[in-house]
């Protein structure tokens, strides 16, 4: 992930070191590539605009043995889940990293953060069926109201 004002610059500096430069017809990356290798330079990610926000909650890995920004679970969550429509309602991947790294997980801010989303619903019914996660409750307040006449 790069700020968007810094997407052009980064993909400048790869081809500089000798990657190739790709432009994908999607709007929302960039890309180099270096002999096999291919580096996605993504700066608009659904559901998340890439900030310095973004990077000061990223986690500090070791990756390769070295240290770098690794995206915050939560965010990676609302990406993926935000990304999903009817065209591309593919979800064998959130489910995997649900399953694996369930514990570390703030659901309550993913369900919140991916609330708008038709396509992220499903999936929490799925994780709860599952018991992946806990069963969310809705607070009485929120609860639609029948009456019967």
């Amino acid at each position: 992930m790069v700020k968007p004002e810094d997407a052009e610059r980064a993909l400048s500096t790869l081809v500089e070191v000798g990657m190739r430069e790709h432009r994908p017809p999607e709007q929302w990356l960039l890309k180099a590539w270096d002999g096999d290798h291919l580096v996605d330079l993504i700066f608009e990610a659904a559901g998340l605009p890439i900030t310095d926000e973004v990077f000061a909650r990223a986690d500090r890995l070791s990756v390769a043995a070295m240290t770098m920004p690794v995206m915050a679970l939560e965010d990676v969550m609302t990406t993926k889940l935000m990304a999903m429509n009817d065209r591309s309602l593919d979800y064998e991947q959130v489910l995997q990293i649900a399953r694996s790294l369930r514990e570390q997980i703030d659901w309550d801010e993913v369900r919140a953060r991916t609330a708008e989303s038709p396509y992220a619903a499903p999936f929490f019914t799925l994780i709860e069926k599952l018991g992946i996660v806990p069963r969310h409750e809705v607070p009485e307040a929120s609860r639609p109201r029948i009456r019967v006449a």
